[in-house]
């Protein structure tokens, strides 16, 4: 049998290096409607911001199992963004 080959942790805070890199994470997990997945993305989110923005986020909670509808929109205005309705757009 094959041996498996080491395996390299993967964290997608890594990769969110700007503002707009976790605006559109956040918005791109949205489109699966899945709770836990979204709500891990957050979490993903907030690790990248409080990197990238360390004193904007200073006072952010880093609870992992508070994840609310206020606690998303004081993510996106501190990154500069706001949540906004829009009609679907036809395929």
């Amino acid at each position: 049998m094959p041996e498996n080959p080491p395996s390299t942790p993967y964290d997608a805070a890594d990769y969110l290096q700007t503002p707009e890199d976790i605006a559109e994470y956040l918005e791109a997990v949205m489109e699966d409607c899945d709770d836990p997945v979204f709500a891990s993305a957050f979490q993903d989110a907030v690790r990248a911001a409080k990197r990238i923005m360390p004193s904007e986020m200073s006072g952010f909670s880093d609870q992992r199992d508070d994840f609310s509808f206020n606690r998303l929109a004081s993510l996106l205005r501190i990154l500069g963004y706001e949540l906004a309705f829009r009609p679907k757009q036809a395929a």
